[in-house]
């Protein structure tokens, strides 16, 4: 038995919204949501004409989860079938859609060493440094991205001291009916406590009252692209989550993920995605596409990380390079799996400082959207010496120096 994906082509809830940008703000979110969710019932019914699932039943392939139900924003359907008979029936019966294998999606590992000793108050900190978060605290600002959604789509998140209290929400896929399950909050690896507390740790995070959503989207560092749809279809229909942070990806661009960080897009949500650890003219997808925030890995001393991935893209005949940013990634602190902390390299690592930069931003401008959080992150970025731009995209993440010297 072979998983395979049904994804709408030419996708007509997405030409409908175009650009659409809509506040962050979870109200505006929760009226996007309905929205969409209106129009992807009424394109749906449009575009499959005869019932598909009635139509692939009659052929013995076993469908996952309800369609309607399982993927509500994104449209997309998913199979089990046994043959490739049944595959390319499945293909004559749904004409609007591409159907698709699943394929595998892995966490991005990063290298874990360097365990902190010593007080809480003697861990190495300097990410905070690099980003101005340290500067605009001792220059007395107060924000610390209070009642911000993050959701953390990962191997999971243990809640140890460094972020207690801060996991607001947790779930997992049932992989019987694809539908989220809550649970209660645990880390199947140990990388997403890590990520956990780069984001809302009370003495390594960015952002320590940002409230966290763990999904544990990769146990133990593995999963499929199907797991990261729905994941994505998910938290699009959770009004409160207005940031996605995510450290997994396929080497390579692949676009079969694509239509749904689209989606999310268009629902006010911004995802943020390490690019990979492959090092230069590797890359990973979803990281890779230009909907999101690629993110890669700098050093202390001002430098782009050897493992830091990174390349020009041409799907479509369209060139960019990914990707759009770095943020600290070497020898990075973090709170770990039993108490403790240790520093790791990644672009795991860089990713969650990043989300947790647009959580601080988003508290500070509550209506603000998604193209104008672009337009703050982006523009803030400064530019690494000597560094290619193809290494580096726009530059050091920084946290805009006008926000904090507004004040609270």
């Amino acid at each position: 038995m072979t998983r395979y994906l049904a994804v709408p082509k030419n996708d007509a809830v997405i030409a409908a919204l175009g650009m659409t940008d809509v506040s962050m703000n979870p109200e505006a979110r929760k009226s996007q949501v309905a929205r969409v969710k209106a129009m992807r019932r009424a394109y749906g019914a449009q575009a499959r004409g005869a019932d598909p699932v009635t139509a692939a039943v009659a052929r013995d392939a076993t469908i996952v989860g309800h369609p309607e139900e399982t993927t509500s924003v994104t449209g997309v359907m998913v199979f089990d079938l046994d043959d490739k008979a049944q595959v390319e029936a499945l293909r004559d019966e749904l004409t609007e859609y591409e159907v698709i294998e699943d394929l595998p999606l892995s966490l991005i590992p990063p290298m874990r060493s360097g365990v902190q000793e010593g007080a809480v108050a003697a861990l190495d900190t300097w990410h905070l440094e690099a980003v101005l978060v340290k500067a605009a605290r001792a220059a007395g600002y107060k924000g610390r991205g209070a009642g911000v959604g993050v959701a953390i789509l990962d191997t999971g998140v243990e809640e140890v001291d460094e972020i207690k209290g801060k996991i607001k929400s947790a779930f997992r896929l049932n992989k019987d009916t694809t539908l989220a399950e809550e649970i209660a909050t645990m880390d199947t690896d140990g990388h997403g406590t890590h990520v956990a507390g780069l984001i809302a740790g009370d003495n390594v995070g960015v952002a320590p009252e940002a409230e966290l959503m763990n999904f544990i989207m990769i146990p133990k560092g593995m999963g499929n692209v199907s797991d990261f749809i729905f994941a994505i279809d998910f938290v699009a229909n959770r009004p409160e989550i207005s940031i996605i942070s995510m450290s997994a990806g396929i080497p390579g661009y692949h676009a079969s993920m694509k239509p749904s960080v689209v989606l999310a897009r268009n629902m006010g949500i911004l995802p943020v995605i390490a690019i990979g650890n492959e090092g230069a003219n590797q890359t990973r997808s979803p990281g890779n596409y230009t909907e999101v925030l690629s993110v890669g890995a700098s050093s202390r001393d001002s430098k782009v990380a050897a493992f830091s991935g990174g390349g020009t893209m041409v799907p479509d005949a369209m060139s960019y390079t990914v990707p759009d940013l770095v943020a600290p990634g070497k020898e990075i602190t973090s709170c770990v799996m039993g108490g403790g902390y240790e520093a790791w390299n990644g672009t795991s690592m860089a990713t969650p400082i990043v989300s947790g930069v647009a959580a601080l931003i988003v508290e500070r401008f509550s209506t603000i959207t998604l193209a104008d959080l672009t337009d703050e992150i982006t523009g803030a970025l400064s530019l690494l010496p000597g560094v290619p731009e193809i290494r580096q995209g726009g530059g050091l993440l920084q946290f805009p120096r006008h926000i904090w010297h507004m004040g609270s």
